[in-house]
């Protein structure tokens, strides 16, 4: 309490006032993550790969592959089978 001063009484006042204070602090937030159907996710990755068919991605090397990924990755697109959205 003696951050906020040395005297215990106006230091819980300064205890109270801060923590009635608004902030905008993210680290606690819950934010829902989007869930997306298989065939929702494989249409934005089709998007992304300029409407090519998403097996392509099968015959792709991965260092062209992998920037596709990560663009999808990046959007935070879940497929619905997927480890992440279970978690």
């Amino acid at each position: 309490m003696g951050i906020f001063h040395e005297e215990p009484e106006k230091a819980m006042a300064g205890f109270r006032k801060f923590m009635e204070q608004d902030n905008d602090d993210k680290c606690l937030e819950d934010e829902p993550k989007q869930r997306k159907t298989d065939n929702q996710v494989k249409a934005e990755i089709e998007i992304l790969m300029n409407d090519e068919p998403i097996g392509r991605l099968q015959a792709m090397e991965r260092t062209k592959r992998n920037p596709a990924q990560g663009q999808a990755n990046g959007r935070g697109i879940v497929a619905a089978n997927s480890k992440s959205y279970r978690d």
